[in-house]
Formats: structure tokens, C-alpha cells, sequence
């Protein structure tokens, strides 16, 4: 009687499906290192443009103090300013715009 084969002809080898895998296990690991590297510069970037903010605005500071923020006032002619009433609408449009899009974002995400 003939010998039958067991298993799929053609089937690779579990050594060669081992390498496959570990390659790719490789490639994961090259992956998640490169992301680990652009999630860094994310927050070095924001570290440099916090500390550029700051040190180029020393003669706005010098000049108008740190109540430029919390003043209402806006005057050019007596040099009088302040950035509260700006900064709150665009806290607030902000906030309308998130309101808005997070839901479309989620229904979004969950129909896909």
C-alpha cells in the first residue's frame, strides 16, 4: 500500500513560518521605536515653542506686566491693553467646536 501525506500540499514548514513570524516581530519593533521617537518630539516641540513664547515676548511683559491677560481694557490710545476678552472667546469657540465634533468624531469611529 502507498504512503499517504498528511497536511495541505504545499504547506511551509514550521521553521519557515517561525522565521516569517520573527521577522515581522522585528518589524514591530522597528515600528513602535519609531513611534515612541515622533511621540517624543511631539512633546520636545511644545517644550521649544513654550520657551520661545516666553522669551520673546519679554519686552510685551516688560511693558504691559503680566495683567495683559487678565485686563478688559482695550484702548491703543492711552496704551492701554488687555487680552482677557479674547482669550475667553476663543476658549469658548473652542469649546462650541468641541462639542460639536467630538460626537460626529465618536459616531464616526463606532459606524466605521
Amino acid at each position: 500500500m502507498a504512503s499517504t501525506a498528511v497536511g495541505f500540499v504545499g504547506a511551509p514548514r514550521p521553521g519557515r513560518v517561525r522565521a516569517y513570524l520573527n521577522r515581522m516581530r522585528d518589524g514591530d519593533e522597528i515600528a513602535h521605536l519609531i513611534t515612541l521617537m515622533f511621540a517624543s518630539a511631539i512633546f520636545l516641540i511644545t517644550a521649544l515653542l513654550v520657551y520661545e513664547l516666553y522669551r520673546n515676548s519679554g519686552l510685551a511683559r516688560g511693558k504691559f506686566g503680566w495683567g495683559f491677560l487678565t485686563g478688559t481694557t482695550w484702548d491703543p490710545v492711552f496704551e492701554e491693553f488687555g487680552a482677557l476678552p479674547f482669550v475667553f472667546g476663543t476658549v469658548v469657540t473652542s469649546a462650541v467646536g468641541m462639542v460639536v465634533a467630538i460626537p460626529l468624531g465618536v459616531g464616526a469611529a463606532i459606524f466605521l
